[in-house]
Protein backbone atom coordinates (compact mmCIF):
# COMPACT_ATOMS: atom_id res chain seq x y z
CA UNK A 1 0.00 0.00 0.00
CA UNK A 2 1.05 3.18 -1.05
CA UNK A 3 -0.18 6.50 0.86
CA UNK A 4 -0.60 9.48 -1.13
CA UNK A 5 -0.51 12.78 0.99
CA UNK A 6 -0.82 13.92 4.53
CA UNK A 7 -3.72 14.93 6.30
CA UNK A 8 -3.44 17.98 8.16
CA UNK A 9 -6.49 20.11 8.55
CA UNK A 10 -8.42 18.51 5.49
CA UNK A 11 -10.62 15.44 6.19
CA UNK A 12 -8.98 13.56 3.09
CA UNK A 13 -6.20 10.61 2.49
CA UNK A 14 -5.69 9.06 -0.73
CA UNK A 15 -4.10 5.67 -1.88
CA UNK A 16 -2.58 3.51 -5.15
CA UNK A 17 -3.99 -0.08 -4.96
CA UNK A 18 -2.00 -2.65 -5.35
CA UNK A 19 -4.22 -5.78 -6.24
CA UNK A 20 -3.90 -7.41 -2.66
CA UNK A 21 -4.45 -5.13 -0.14
CA UNK A 22 -8.36 -4.65 1.27
CA UNK A 23 -7.86 -2.46 4.41
CA UNK A 24 -7.39 1.36 3.87
CA UNK A 25 -7.51 3.37 7.17
CA UNK A 26 -8.29 7.18 7.61
CA UNK A 27 -7.11 9.38 10.52
CA UNK A 28 -9.83 12.16 10.39
CA UNK A 29 -12.80 12.28 12.78
CA UNK A 30 -16.38 11.04 10.83
CA UNK A 31 -19.22 11.35 13.66
CA UNK A 32 -21.77 8.50 11.29
CA UNK A 33 -20.36 6.15 8.53
CA UNK A 34 -22.52 7.81 6.55
CA UNK A 35 -19.99 11.07 6.45
CA UNK A 36 -17.27 9.06 4.75
CA UNK A 37 -17.10 9.08 1.25
CA UNK A 38 -14.83 6.60 -1.21
CA UNK A 39 -13.76 6.71 -4.95
CA UNK A 40 -12.25 4.28 -7.37
CA UNK A 41 -10.94 6.79 -9.41
CA UNK A 42 -13.46 9.21 -10.34
CA UNK A 43 -16.81 7.16 -9.41
CA UNK A 44 -18.01 7.42 -6.10
CA UNK A 45 -18.81 4.38 -4.57
CA UNK A 46 -22.01 2.95 -3.36
CA UNK A 47 -21.34 -0.57 -2.02
CA UNK A 48 -18.54 -3.40 -1.96
CA UNK A 49 -17.21 -2.14 1.26
CA UNK A 50 -17.91 -1.37 5.10
CA UNK A 51 -16.61 1.79 7.28
CA UNK A 52 -15.25 0.39 10.96
CA UNK A 53 -15.29 3.58 13.03
CA UNK A 54 -12.97 3.68 15.70
CA UNK A 55 -14.98 4.22 18.90
CA UNK A 56 -11.70 5.40 21.50
CA UNK A 57 -9.46 7.26 18.43
CA UNK A 58 -10.11 9.81 15.32
CA UNK A 59 -10.19 7.99 12.44
CA UNK A 60 -11.10 4.02 11.38
CA UNK A 61 -10.67 1.66 8.24
CA UNK A 62 -12.32 1.10 5.03
CA UNK A 63 -12.38 -2.93 4.36
CA UNK A 64 -13.34 -3.60 0.81
CA UNK A 65 -14.91 -6.90 -0.17
CA UNK A 66 -12.46 -7.04 -3.19
CA UNK A 67 -9.33 -5.00 -3.27
CA UNK A 68 -9.24 -2.87 -5.69
CA UNK A 69 -6.80 -3.26 -8.88
CA UNK A 70 -3.33 -2.06 -8.92
CA UNK A 71 -2.83 1.27 -10.05
CA UNK A 72 -6.16 2.85 -9.33
CA UNK A 73 -6.69 5.45 -7.08
CA UNK A 74 -8.08 5.17 -4.12
CA UNK A 75 -9.33 8.37 -2.42
CA UNK A 76 -11.20 8.76 1.15
CA UNK A 77 -13.11 12.04 2.39
CA UNK A 78 -14.91 13.42 4.95
CA UNK A 79 -18.18 15.15 3.44
CA UNK A 80 -20.58 16.82 6.67
CA UNK A 81 -24.17 18.46 6.01
CA UNK A 82 -23.48 22.26 7.03
CA UNK A 83 -25.44 21.93 10.03
CA UNK A 84 -26.31 22.68 14.00
CA UNK A 85 -26.50 19.00 15.60
CA UNK A 86 -27.13 20.54 19.20
CA UNK A 87 -29.78 22.81 21.03
CA UNK A 88 -28.63 24.23 24.40
CA UNK A 89 -31.73 24.85 26.40
CA UNK A 90 -31.76 28.00 28.73
CA UNK A 91 -30.55 27.17 32.14
CA UNK A 92 -30.02 23.62 31.27
CA UNK A 93 -26.93 21.45 31.88
CA UNK A 94 -23.87 21.67 29.75
CA UNK A 95 -22.43 18.51 29.70
CA UNK A 96 -18.69 18.38 27.91
CA UNK A 97 -19.66 15.59 26.08
CA UNK A 98 -22.73 17.68 24.12
CA UNK A 99 -20.24 20.84 23.75
CA UNK A 100 -17.06 18.90 22.52
CA UNK A 101 -19.49 17.13 20.10
CA UNK A 102 -20.76 20.33 18.54
CA UNK A 103 -17.44 22.34 18.29
CA UNK A 104 -15.90 19.12 16.46
CA UNK A 105 -18.61 18.94 14.25
CA UNK A 106 -18.81 22.54 13.55
CA UNK A 107 -14.58 22.30 13.14
CA UNK A 108 -15.32 19.95 10.78
CA UNK A 109 -17.57 22.24 8.64
CA UNK A 110 -15.10 24.65 8.52
CA UNK A 111 -12.73 22.45 7.56
CA UNK A 112 -14.10 21.20 4.51
CA UNK A 113 -15.41 24.45 3.67
CA UNK A 114 -11.80 25.53 3.85
CA UNK A 115 -10.88 22.31 1.66
CA UNK A 116 -13.73 23.24 -0.77
CA UNK A 117 -11.92 26.78 -1.26
CA UNK A 118 -8.48 25.52 -1.47
CA UNK A 119 -9.72 23.81 -4.81
CA UNK A 120 -11.44 26.73 -6.23
CA UNK A 121 -10.80 29.66 -8.46
CA UNK A 122 -10.00 33.06 -6.33
CA UNK A 123 -8.73 36.51 -7.05
CA UNK A 124 -5.04 37.11 -5.94
CA UNK A 125 -5.58 38.83 -2.31
CA UNK A 126 -4.18 41.82 -4.23
CA UNK A 127 -6.71 42.57 -6.61
CA UNK A 128 -9.70 45.02 -6.64
CA UNK A 129 -12.30 42.92 -6.67
CA UNK A 130 -15.10 46.05 -6.98
CA UNK A 131 -16.95 46.76 -10.18
CA UNK A 132 -16.07 42.36 -11.09
CA UNK A 133 -19.12 40.11 -11.65
CA UNK A 134 -18.72 37.02 -10.47
CA UNK A 135 -22.13 35.39 -11.07
CA UNK A 136 -22.01 32.73 -14.01
CA UNK A 137 -23.82 33.18 -17.34
CA UNK A 138 -27.00 30.21 -18.08
CA UNK A 139 -24.97 26.87 -19.05
CA UNK A 140 -24.45 26.30 -22.94
CA UNK A 141 -23.49 23.24 -24.31
CA UNK A 142 -19.72 22.89 -25.61
CA UNK A 143 -19.06 26.49 -24.46
CA UNK A 144 -16.23 27.59 -22.08
CA UNK A 145 -16.37 30.22 -19.84
CA UNK A 146 -14.50 33.43 -20.66
CA UNK A 147 -14.43 37.19 -19.23
CA UNK A 148 -15.83 39.62 -21.32
CA UNK A 149 -14.12 42.14 -23.63
CA UNK A 150 -13.89 44.32 -20.26
CA UNK A 151 -12.40 41.65 -17.55
CA UNK A 152 -15.09 42.35 -15.44
CA UNK A 153 -17.70 39.12 -15.56
CA UNK A 154 -18.31 35.70 -17.15
CA UNK A 155 -19.44 34.90 -20.58
CA UNK A 156 -19.75 32.00 -22.62
CA UNK A 157 -17.45 31.58 -25.40
CA UNK A 158 -18.59 31.76 -29.05
CA UNK A 159 -16.48 28.87 -29.97
CA UNK A 160 -17.55 25.77 -29.79
CA UNK A 161 -14.79 23.73 -27.54
CA UNK A 162 -16.04 20.68 -28.19
CA UNK A 163 -16.04 21.14 -32.32
CA UNK A 164 -12.49 22.85 -31.44
CA UNK A 165 -10.38 20.56 -32.37
CA UNK A 166 -11.91 19.54 -35.11
CA UNK A 167 -12.14 23.34 -36.25
CA UNK A 168 -7.98 23.14 -35.97
CA UNK A 169 -7.91 20.85 -37.37
CA UNK A 170 -9.90 21.84 -40.40
CA UNK A 171 -7.82 25.19 -39.99
CA UNK A 172 -4.01 23.96 -40.01
CA UNK A 173 -4.94 21.37 -42.89
CA UNK A 174 -6.35 24.51 -44.90
CA UNK A 175 -3.30 26.08 -44.42
CA UNK A 176 -1.40 23.15 -44.97
CA UNK A 177 -3.20 23.26 -48.53
CA UNK A 178 -2.67 26.79 -48.97
CA UNK A 179 0.96 26.47 -48.13
CA UNK A 180 1.16 23.54 -50.63
CA UNK A 181 -0.46 25.54 -53.36
CA UNK A 182 2.11 28.75 -52.47
CA UNK A 183 4.85 26.23 -53.16
CA UNK A 184 3.42 24.60 -56.12
CA UNK A 185 3.19 28.07 -57.40
CA UNK A 186 6.35 29.51 -56.31
CA UNK A 187 7.60 25.91 -57.97
CA UNK A 188 5.78 26.93 -61.46
CA UNK A 189 7.03 30.80 -61.18
CA UNK A 190 10.79 29.57 -61.19
CA UNK A 191 10.00 27.20 -64.29
CA UNK A 192 8.34 29.72 -65.66
CA UNK A 193 11.07 32.28 -65.22
CA UNK A 194 13.77 29.63 -65.95
CA UNK A 195 11.77 29.43 -69.28
CA UNK A 196 11.56 32.45 -70.08
CA UNK A 197 15.42 32.90 -69.37
CA UNK A 198 16.52 30.05 -71.98
CA UNK A 199 13.63 31.45 -74.36
CA UNK A 200 15.18 34.78 -74.51
CA UNK A 201 18.28 33.17 -74.96
CA UNK A 202 17.15 31.58 -77.89
CA UNK A 203 15.86 34.26 -79.19
CA UNK A 204 19.02 36.33 -78.72
CA UNK A 205 20.97 33.68 -80.26
CA UNK A 206 18.36 33.18 -83.10
CA UNK A 207 18.67 36.80 -83.90
CA UNK A 208 22.25 36.91 -83.80
CA UNK A 209 22.11 33.70 -86.27
CA UNK A 210 19.54 35.87 -88.75
CA UNK A 211 21.98 38.93 -87.95
CA UNK A 212 25.01 37.04 -88.84
CA UNK A 213 23.11 35.24 -92.22
CA UNK A 214 21.69 38.23 -93.19
CA UNK A 215 25.02 39.91 -92.94
CA UNK A 216 26.94 36.43 -94.63
CA UNK A 217 24.07 37.14 -97.47
CA UNK A 218 24.34 40.66 -97.80
CA UNK A 219 27.62 41.85 -96.50
CA UNK A 220 27.89 45.77 -96.11
CA UNK A 221 31.35 47.04 -98.03
CA UNK A 222 32.95 50.39 -98.09
CA UNK A 223 35.26 50.73 -100.55
CA UNK A 224 36.94 54.64 -100.81
CA UNK A 225 38.89 53.46 -104.04
CA UNK A 226 38.51 52.98 -107.55
CA UNK A 227 36.49 49.89 -108.87
CA UNK A 228 35.24 48.58 -111.86
CA UNK A 229 31.45 47.64 -111.09
CA UNK A 230 32.02 44.00 -113.39
CA UNK A 231 34.61 43.05 -110.05
CA UNK A 232 31.39 43.31 -107.75
CA UNK A 233 30.21 39.50 -108.21
CA UNK A 234 29.70 38.74 -104.39
CA UNK A 235 26.20 39.45 -102.95
CA UNK A 236 25.98 42.57 -100.52
CA UNK A 237 25.49 46.27 -100.57
CA UNK A 238 28.89 48.42 -101.79
CA UNK A 239 29.89 52.08 -101.51
CA UNK A 240 32.29 52.47 -104.59
CA UNK A 241 33.51 54.91 -106.94
CA UNK A 242 33.12 53.44 -110.25
CA UNK A 243 36.10 53.60 -112.41
CA UNK A 244 34.67 51.38 -115.07
CA UNK A 245 32.22 49.67 -116.37
CA UNK A 246 29.77 52.14 -115.00
CA UNK A 247 26.06 53.50 -116.04
CA UNK A 248 26.42 57.30 -115.85
CA UNK A 249 29.42 58.43 -115.39
CA UNK A 250 33.04 58.25 -112.91
CA UNK A 251 31.57 58.82 -109.49
CA UNK A 252 30.08 57.36 -105.79
CA UNK A 253 27.58 54.41 -106.63
CA UNK A 254 25.86 52.54 -103.77
CA UNK A 255 25.56 49.38 -105.58
CA UNK A 256 22.84 46.32 -104.04
CA UNK A 257 24.33 42.64 -105.76
CA UNK A 258 22.25 39.85 -105.68
CA UNK A 259 22.92 36.13 -106.74
CA UNK A 260 20.20 34.27 -107.72
CA UNK A 261 22.29 31.40 -108.69
CA UNK A 262 24.94 29.89 -110.28
CA UNK A 263 26.46 32.00 -113.03
CA UNK A 264 23.43 34.27 -112.48
CA UNK A 265 23.97 38.36 -110.81
CA UNK A 266 21.61 40.82 -110.63
CA UNK A 267 23.35 44.64 -109.85
CA UNK A 268 21.65 48.11 -108.71
CA UNK A 269 23.21 50.94 -109.00
CA UNK A 270 22.12 54.08 -107.55
CA UNK A 271 24.26 57.29 -108.59
CA UNK A 272 24.68 59.34 -105.49
CA UNK A 273 27.68 61.42 -107.24
CA UNK A 274 27.79 65.15 -107.38
CA UNK A 275 29.71 65.29 -110.30
CA UNK A 276 27.20 63.31 -112.11
CA UNK A 277 25.49 66.37 -113.83
CA UNK A 278 23.10 66.72 -110.74
CA UNK A 279 20.67 64.01 -112.10
CA UNK A 280 20.54 60.54 -109.55
CA UNK A 281 18.94 57.59 -111.25
CA UNK A 282 18.66 54.01 -110.54
CA UNK A 283 20.05 51.59 -113.15
CA UNK A 284 19.71 48.00 -113.24
CA UNK A 285 22.15 45.06 -115.15
CA UNK A 286 22.18 41.58 -115.06
CA UNK A 287 25.22 38.69 -115.77
CA UNK A 288 23.63 36.11 -117.66
CA UNK A 289 25.17 33.58 -120.40
CA UNK A 290 29.07 34.36 -119.01
CA UNK A 291 28.35 38.68 -120.16
CA UNK A 292 27.10 41.23 -118.78
CA UNK A 293 23.82 43.12 -120.22
CA UNK A 294 23.74 46.59 -120.76
CA UNK A 295 22.71 49.33 -118.38
CA UNK A 296 18.77 50.15 -117.77
CA UNK A 297 17.97 53.30 -116.12
CA UNK A 298 14.78 52.33 -114.08
CA UNK A 299 14.34 55.22 -112.39
CA UNK A 300 15.92 58.82 -112.92
CA UNK A 301 15.27 60.07 -109.36
CA UNK A 302 15.53 56.87 -106.64
CA UNK A 303 12.95 54.62 -106.78
CA UNK A 304 10.37 56.98 -108.74
CA UNK A 305 8.97 56.06 -112.01
CA UNK A 306 10.74 55.13 -114.91
CA UNK A 307 11.21 56.80 -118.05
CA UNK A 308 12.90 60.10 -117.21
CA UNK A 309 12.73 63.30 -117.51
CA UNK A 310 10.40 65.05 -119.73
CA UNK A 311 11.07 68.77 -120.78
CA UNK A 312 9.12 71.16 -122.40
CA UNK A 313 11.40 74.10 -124.62
CA UNK A 314 9.22 77.39 -125.56
CA UNK A 315 10.74 78.73 -128.80
CA UNK A 316 9.79 82.44 -128.91
CA UNK A 317 11.64 83.01 -132.97
CA UNK A 318 12.18 81.32 -136.12
CA UNK A 319 16.00 79.47 -136.21
CA UNK A 320 16.12 79.66 -131.62
CA UNK A 321 18.91 76.98 -130.79
CA UNK A 322 18.72 75.44 -127.40
CA UNK A 323 21.72 73.01 -126.14
CA UNK A 324 20.85 70.38 -123.68
CA UNK A 325 23.16 68.22 -121.38
CA UNK A 326 22.18 64.48 -121.74
CA UNK A 327 21.81 62.65 -118.40
CA UNK A 328 22.50 59.50 -119.26
CA UNK A 329 23.26 56.95 -122.18
CA UNK A 330 19.74 56.52 -123.82
CA UNK A 331 17.58 58.15 -126.18
CA UNK A 332 15.62 61.18 -126.71
CA UNK A 333 12.20 61.23 -128.01
CA UNK A 334 11.12 64.57 -129.82
CA UNK A 335 7.25 65.27 -129.97
CA UNK A 336 4.81 67.46 -129.51
CA UNK A 337 5.22 69.55 -133.01
CA UNK A 338 1.93 71.70 -134.27
CA UNK A 339 0.31 71.23 -137.78
CA UNK A 340 1.93 74.53 -139.60
CA UNK A 341 3.51 72.94 -142.62
CA UNK A 342 6.68 75.34 -142.02
CA UNK A 343 7.88 73.93 -138.69
CA UNK A 344 11.07 71.86 -138.91
CA UNK A 345 12.76 70.69 -135.69
CA UNK A 346 16.26 69.73 -136.17
CA UNK A 347 18.12 67.65 -133.59
CA UNK A 348 22.16 67.01 -133.86
CA UNK A 349 25.06 65.41 -131.90
CA UNK A 350 28.54 65.08 -132.15
CA UNK A 351 28.06 61.02 -132.84
CA UNK A 352 25.08 60.23 -134.68
CA UNK A 353 24.45 63.59 -136.59
CA UNK A 354 21.65 65.00 -137.11
CA UNK A 355 17.53 64.02 -136.92
CA UNK A 356 14.48 66.25 -138.77
CA UNK A 357 11.35 66.20 -137.30
CA UNK A 358 9.55 68.32 -140.10
CA UNK A 359 5.50 68.54 -140.52
CA UNK A 360 5.94 69.73 -144.08
CA UNK A 361 6.26 65.78 -144.18
CA UNK A 362 3.46 64.60 -142.06
CA UNK A 363 1.33 67.07 -140.62
CA UNK A 364 0.85 65.84 -137.45
CA UNK A 365 1.15 66.80 -133.55
CA UNK A 366 1.85 63.16 -132.70
CA UNK A 367 4.97 62.91 -134.98
CA UNK A 368 8.07 61.51 -133.12
CA UNK A 369 11.85 60.75 -133.44
CA UNK A 370 14.51 59.20 -131.64
CA UNK A 371 17.49 60.24 -131.30
CA UNK A 372 20.27 57.94 -129.32
CA UNK A 373 22.64 59.94 -126.29
CA UNK A 374 25.60 59.41 -124.24
CA UNK A 375 26.04 60.21 -121.22
CA UNK A 376 26.62 64.20 -120.36
CA UNK A 377 26.18 64.86 -124.21
CA UNK A 378 25.38 68.11 -125.48
CA UNK A 379 22.53 67.95 -127.44
CA UNK A 380 21.61 70.76 -129.96
CA UNK A 381 17.96 72.03 -131.18
CA UNK A 382 17.18 74.45 -133.73
CA UNK A 383 13.60 75.46 -134.57
CA UNK A 384 12.82 77.28 -137.63
CA UNK A 385 9.69 78.26 -136.49
CA UNK A 386 8.09 79.64 -132.68
CA UNK A 387 6.51 77.40 -130.67
CA UNK A 388 6.40 74.76 -128.09
CA UNK A 389 8.36 71.58 -128.42
CA UNK A 390 8.82 68.40 -125.64
CA UNK A 391 11.51 66.23 -125.29
CA UNK A 392 11.35 62.95 -123.20
CA UNK A 393 14.35 60.84 -121.93
CA UNK A 394 13.24 57.46 -121.94
CA UNK A 395 15.95 55.52 -120.40
CA UNK A 396 20.07 54.11 -120.10
CA UNK A 397 20.53 52.14 -123.17
CA UNK A 398 24.37 50.97 -121.84
CA UNK A 399 28.12 51.60 -121.64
Amino acid sequence: MTQEGTQVTTPQIQYVGDGVQTNFSFSFQIFEESNLKVYLGSVLQQKGYTVQKEEESLGGTVIFNEAPVSGELITLVRELDLERTTDFASGGVLRAADLNYEFDYQMGCLQQLSSGLSRSLLLPVFENKEGIDFSLPAPEANKALVWNAQGNSLMNSQVEIGNLDASLTQAVSTVSDLAEEVSQMKENAQEAATTATTQAAIATQKAQEVQQNFSNLYPFHVNSNSCDLNSLTASGIYEVIASAHYPLDTGYYHVEVYVPSQGNIVQTAYAVGASMGGYPATYRRRFINSAWEDWLQISNEGMGSPSGQVINISVESAGEQHVLNSPANGFYCLIGLSTAASQEVYLSNSVNGMAVLSSATAPSKNLAIFLPVSANQNVRYLYTTAGTVTLKFIYAKGV
